[in-house]
């Protein structure tokens, strides 16, 4: 792995593990083991660090989303939209989930640094596009919507991860927005 990589994993764990705005450069340089000067040639900005690794965990993101939904068959898309569903609360639910680093972003740096929107939004465009045509698949009526609803108790999810640490209620939240998709698969017969 070389520098710049080092850097990249050393900062998203930091400030997944944490908060935008309470780690500091010094500290990501002093453990990523770099000297200042490497840090700032392949950094010239905090702001370009949290891009990078914005952009870096969008990859991971859609890689892993990606593969599961591949292993599903062709023409599965409510198990593919199940499978988008699982994947997040695997995540959420896992020991390392101190939550999502978009909207750790949207929320504490956007403000300082409004060009990270560009990075969030095509993320955040990415998966409603996918969800969305998944839905668009089950020919379903009003799939911006239910991609919108589908996106909601996702976000929520995430954000309300400690309030709601019993994993049944996260099944039966899957269980209203399967209700939600048949339903509309009706209305549009």
């Amino acid at each position: 792995m070389n520098k710049k990589q080092d850097i990249i994993l050393t900062a998203i764990k930091l400030f997944n593990d944490n908060s935008f705005s309470s780690i500091g450069v010094d500290q990501i340089i002093h453990d990523s083991s770099v000297a200042k000067m490497t840090f700032y040639k392949h950094f010239p900005s905090k702001e370009k660090l949290i891009a990078s690794c914005l952009l870096i965990r969008s990859v991971e993101i859609r890689d892993a989303i990606l593969h599961e939904i591949n292993l599903k068959d062709e023409f599965d898309y409510l198990g593919k939209i199940k499978t988008i569903y699982d994947w997040y609360i695997r995540w959420i639910y896992s020991n390392n989930y101190n939550g999502c680093l978009f909207q750790k972003a949207t929320i504490e740096m956007l403000n300082k640094y409004p060009a990270l929107a560009q990075i969030i939004t095509e993320h955040k465009n990415w998966l409603r596009k996918l969800i969305e045509e998944l839905l668009i698949g089950l020919h379903v009526d009003q799939p911006k919507i239910l991609t919108d609803i589908f996106l909601n108790i996702i976000d929520g999810l995430m954000i309300n991860v400690r309030n709601y640490s019993d994993l049944s209620k996260s099944k039966q939240s899957w269980s209203y927005i399967k209700k939600l998709i048949l339903a509309s698969r009706m209305l549009n017969i």
